[in-house]
């Protein structure tokens, strides 16, 4: 599930307790970190949620030299409880025929990138767990503490490496005990 929205900045127990539902049944929910002071109106650091629910895979975003922050503008959400990023900064958009933009930016588009790539790692390896989707993830990921060293610690494990989150995918093979 791809959750490119925020609820809010209040903790749920009754909406932990869905997507525990959801994450116990198999559903790998994925959702974006939030844009920052735009999101909660506090600090880049602030929890938002469902992002921030244990068993969601919290996602922020880079800009196109794997900067967190912006050339301009706000800063996304970073906090402890953010898995990776993904591309979310100026990110190229055509909203209609002919018309071509790259002025768009926030969590909500790095968020599909991370959803897009769990389902291509489940059509290479359906058998994967939703730990093996987030280890994957992680493990595959490109390391961004050189270029972000006021954020370690806050963006994740690094940014999604797709190709070889697939490949790692494809590599995983289960032993089934009957």
């Amino acid at each position: 599930i791809n959750l490119s929205w925020s609820a809010g900045c209040t903790y749920s127990q009754y909406a932990q307790d869905v997507v525990n539902e959801a994450y116990n049944n198999g559903t790998f929910i994925v959702a974006s970190a939030g844009n920052g002071i735009l999101t909660c109106g506090g600090s880049s650091e602030e929890y938002v949620y469902p992002s921030s629910y244990n068993n969601v895979f919290s996602v922020t975003s880079v800009g196109a030299n794997d900067n967190h922050l912006p050339i301009s503008g706000t800063v996304h959400t970073h906090n402890d409880k953010v898995d990776l990023c993904a591309p979310g900064y100026q990110v190229s958009l055509s909203p209609a025929s002919g018309w071509y933009t790259n002025l768009s930016s926030g969590t909500s588009f790095a968020a599909p990138y991370v959803s897009g790539t769990v389902g291509l790692m489940l059509a290479v390896n359906p058998c994967l767990t939703n730990q093996d989707i987030e280890s994957i993830l992680k493990a595959s990921a490109y390391n961004l503490d050189l270029i972000n060293p006021s954020y370690i610690g806050l963006i994740g494990a690094g940014r999604l490496d797709a190709y070889e989150a697939v490949i790692m995918a494809s590599q995983l093979d289960k032993l089934l005990i009957n």
